[in-house]
């Protein structure tokens, strides 16, 4: 079986997409190791079809050569709130247009035979690219809450993507029932050609620190950036759907008032019913609302934003919360929680979309529209050392359940199928 595989957000600065590829493909490859072994090539923003033959070879393609050439690389220096932004992500769109054209172009002429073409996320293909056609949809929140969405370009492209493409595809594929439901509803798609093919987080970076090696990095790595105090963590963009205006609110209200007493070492001290912390938000961007930006500014120095954080520093930054908040308004499936789980931290997250059919019962939820909610959420979970450990425990357990190589072994069980 010859597939191909859409490999362009390899090509791009760590987000979640790129994990899901990147670990999907690293799967992949170890699954089609044994005889007969499928022959797996991947195309890209590179503008060459590579035939991929081990992890070293997708390392050098995600790590080392992922510029992504000039026109990826004046997208990523404008911020994401720039006036100029939405038209440099329409150039780079059109590049990539262009791009994926003359790599099918040299598919067909070297006359190689696809029996599966997949992308993970939305590439320009033509009928004839494979015998059977794929593609991953995580969700649909730019098209069905648009007023919400970062930038209405994308939402224009995105429409115009799946009106022009979505009838090429044999099936899609998907990470959570709620996501295959709204993809159902709201595009008219037959439920019989959704599958869901849930994510997973990357194991080897998001563990429970146990080592004295990791305890000795510890006052390092507070050190290095400044945090004095025990703080709430929330790990994601900051776009408006990510809700992080009611997280500050919430944040605001919970914090402030004389010292009655004091807290443990790792536990927050108590403030007559309010709580003496920092909140830490992590990020890859900062395009924060002008109100909500306001909000932190305010709040500051107990409001504090890190951006460019690498998978070990982030692994210290989950360990050491005292608590991680997810307040996001929709998520088609969510992948910090599962980090945070992993590491150990007890998790309040929001009760909408997928987050409970993905945290399942490791997570103490509340309602994200509700500044009362949250503020009432993170108290009770702080407040309460029965709730925090079952909520560890709980947590432990959910993020043993996800596996990339369960989601690989899924995938190509699919392309078998068909």
């Amino acid at each position: 079986m010859n597939i191909l595989i859409d490999a362009a957000t390899l090509y791009q600065k760590d987000c979640g997409s790129k994990t899901y590829t990147y670990n999907i493909l690293k799967e992949l490859l170890a699954l089609t190791s044994s005889e007969p072994a499928p022959s797996i090539d991947v195309c890209g923003v590179s503008g060459k079809i590579i035939n991929l033959t081990g992890v070293s070879m997708l390392d050098e393609i995600a790590y080392k050569k992922n510029g992504g050439g000039l026109a990826a690389k004046l997208k990523k220096s404008i911020p994401q709130d720039s006036f100029f932004y939405p038209y440099a992500k329409s150039f780079y769109r059109n590049i990539k247009k262009s791009i994926n054209k003359i790599n099918i172009y040299f598919v067909n002429k070297k006359g190689k035979a696809y029996d599966v073409f997949f992308t993970p996320y939305q590439m320009e293909i033509n009928a004839n690219i494979a015998k059977r056609k794929f593609i991953t949809i995580h969700d649909i929140y730019a098209l069905t809450s648009p007023e919400n969405y970062l930038t209405k370009s994308y939402t224009l492209s995105f429409k115009k993507y799946l009106e022009k493409y979505l009838g090429f595809f044999d099936a899609v594929l998907t990470v959570s029932e709620f996501a295959k439901n709204e993809i159902a509803g709201y595009l008219n798609y037959p439920k019989e050609k959704i599958f869901v093919v849930r994510g997973a987080f990357d194991k080897k970076n998001y563990r429970k620190l146990k080592t004295e090696d990791d305890y000795s990095s510890a006052e390092a790595f507070k050190k290095k950036y400044g945090l004095k105090k025990p703080y709430l963590l929330y790990v994601g963009v900051l776009e408006p759907r990510k809700n992080i205006a009611n997280l500050l609110k919430a944040f605001k209200e919970l914090t402030g008032g004389v010292r009655e007493g004091g807290g443990s070492e790792r536990g927050a001290g108590n403030y007559r019913g309010r709580f003496d912390l920092d909140l830490v938000l992590v990020s890859g961007s900062s395009a924060l609302a002008a109100e909500t930006f306001k909000l932190a500014e305010e709040l500051s120095p107990r409001v504090k934003i890190f951006k460019g954080v690498g998978n070990e520093d982030l692994n210290f930054f989950y360990n050491y919360a005292d608590l991680f908040v997810f307040p996001s308004l929709y998520e088609g499936f969510g992948i910090p929680p599962l980090e945070a789980f992993a590491c150990g931290t007890p998790v309040a997250a929001s009760n909408a979309t997928a987050i409970p059919e993905i945290c399942g019962n490791g997570a103490y939820y509340f309602d994200p529209h509700s500044v009362e909610s949250i503020k009432n959420a993170v108290s009770e979970v702080l407040s309460s050392p029965s709730i925090k450990s079952g909520l560890i425990e709980n947590g432990f357990k959910t993020a043993e359940t996800y596996s990339f190589r369960n989601s690989a072994v899924e995938m190509l069980n699919i392309f078998k199928n068909f």
